[in-house]
Parts: C-alpha cells; sequence; structure tokens
C-alpha cells in the first residue's frame, strides 16, 4: 500500500490531501504514525487552529533530522535542513517564506518590508518590483512600471494574496508565493476590501 492510501485509511482523504500539497514526493506516512493517533479529526483540528504551518514544519523537522541524504522533489538541503522552493533559475532557489538561497547561502528577507514571489522582489517599502539575478531579463517588470502604491490582501480560507499595483494591477498569488496571474485592472480600485 502506498505512502499516500496508508494516510487516507488511518487519517482521512482531507489529510491525504494536505500531505500530498505540503510534500509532494516525501514519504511522510511513518512520521505521522510514529507522532500522531490515527483519527480522522487530526486534518480538522489543524485547519480549524490554523496550524498548517506549525503542522508543516513540525514534520520537516524530523526530515531534517535523518542522518542520511535523500533526494527530495523541490527541496534543497542547506547545513542539514531542507528547504522547500518554488523555482529554480541559474543555481538560485525561490523558496516560500521569503526565503532565496544562493551559493548554499539562505537569505531571509523582512516580509513587512519584502515579498519574493516566483523570482520577482517585491519592495513593499521602497515601492519597487526588481530580480535578486540581475542576469535576467524580465518584461513583467517594464510592464509594471513606476510605482506609487501597493496594497496587499491575505484571504485566510484560501491563503492566497491579491496585491494591486498603483491601483490599476492585479498580482494573485497562491498561498506558496508562486504567482498565478496578473492582470491589468478595468477600473481604478480605491480601497482593497479586506
Amino acid at each position: 500500500m502506498t505512502d499516500s492510501m496508508q494516510i487516507k485509511r488511518k487519517y482521512g482523504d482531507g489529510m491525504q490531501k494536505l500531505c500530498s500539497k505540503l510534500f509532494p514526493g516525501i514519504e511522510v506516512y511513518k512520521i505521522l504514525e510514529k507522532h500522531f493517533s490515527f483519527s480522522n479529526n487530526l486534518y480538522k483540528d489543524i485547519l480549524n487552529n490554523n496550524l498548517k504551518d506549525e503542522f508543516k514544519n513540525y514534520i520537516i523537522s524530523f526530515i531534517n533530522n535523518y542522518e542520511y541524504d535523500f533526494s527530495i522533489p523541490n527541496y534543497v538541503k542547506v547545513n542539514d535542513k531542507y528547504y522547500k522552493y518554488n523555482m529554480k533559475l541559474n543555481d538560485i532557489y525561490y523558496c516560500p517564506d521569503n526565503i532565496i538561497i544562493n551559493n548554499s547561502i539562505v537569505n531571509k528577507f523582512n516580509s513587512d518590508k519584502i515579498l519574493i514571489f516566483d523570482y520577482y522582489i517585491l519592495r513593499i517599502d521602497n515601492k519597487k518590483i526588481d530580480l535578486y539575478d540581475k542576469n535576467l531579463d524580465n518584461s513583467f517588470i517594464k510592464e509594471i512600471g513606476s510605482i506609487k502604491n501597493i496594497q496587499i490582501r491575505k484571504d485566510k480560507e484560501t491563503s492566497t494574496k491579491d496585491i494591486i499595483i498603483n491601483n490599476k494591477i492585479l498580482i494573485k498569488l497562491d498561498d506558496e508565493n508562486n504567482m498565478l496571474y496578473h492582470e491589468e485592472l478595468k477600473n481604478d480600485i480605491k480601497i482593497l476590501k479586506k
């Protein structure tokens, strides 16, 4: 029986989907079995108490403590710790949680001032969008142009983010800061509703 099927059988469909999303390609059933009682309520407890990030970090702490190396899709190991990444370009890893890894150096950016999505750096404090890797050329930055104002809203149910730039451009991000799409808005938005 596969890891995914065991999780579904012992912890329910919701937990199986959550583990597949948070840990793609990683067999976590043995970690769950060792540290959590079999229960269909585990998934509901995690969601109802808003503990998805804590759960993810808890499971990753066990993965990081393995004494042997193994390859995990979309994860990079730096200093005996695994980091999930969204994108790898020119040996630079762009990760959720405002992290960029370059030459095995983990750069964590202050989320009050900077938002990393795809391979872009949105400087909230300076009202600027640019690239970490200056060797890349990208028309999206030229399309954005000069930034006068930025509004960011997080949807608590879906964990997606809406970024409104200059009341004219909408950038939609998923829960791990991957850009889902961007579009020019038809009417100016004065205030973004929360």
